[in-house]
């Protein structure tokens, strides 16, 4: 429950102190609650490229005069 500012001022300093806080408090977990699906998102890509990664590894081989050539499987 967020407090208003008409609400406030009547209380004393250190309840006031308080209400302010329980206001920020809320004001974090909703904005926590708004950038969960973005971060749920961005770590399911993180997790397929990663696999994507591990399926496509380079195979070096080396040829003659030094040179390297990188192959995929």
């Amino acid at each position: 429950m967020a407090y208003k500012a008409k609400t406030t001022r009547r209380m004393p300093p250190k309840t006031r102190k308080l209400a302010k806080l329980i206001n920020d408090l809320a004001s974090v977990q909703r904005r926590l609650k708004n950038l969960l699906p973005e971060i749920q998102t961005a770590e399911m890509y993180e997790i397929g490229e990663r696999r994507r990664q591990q399926h496509s590894h380079p195979i070096v081989v080396a040829k003659e005069g030094g040179e390297t050539k990188e192959l995929f499987e």
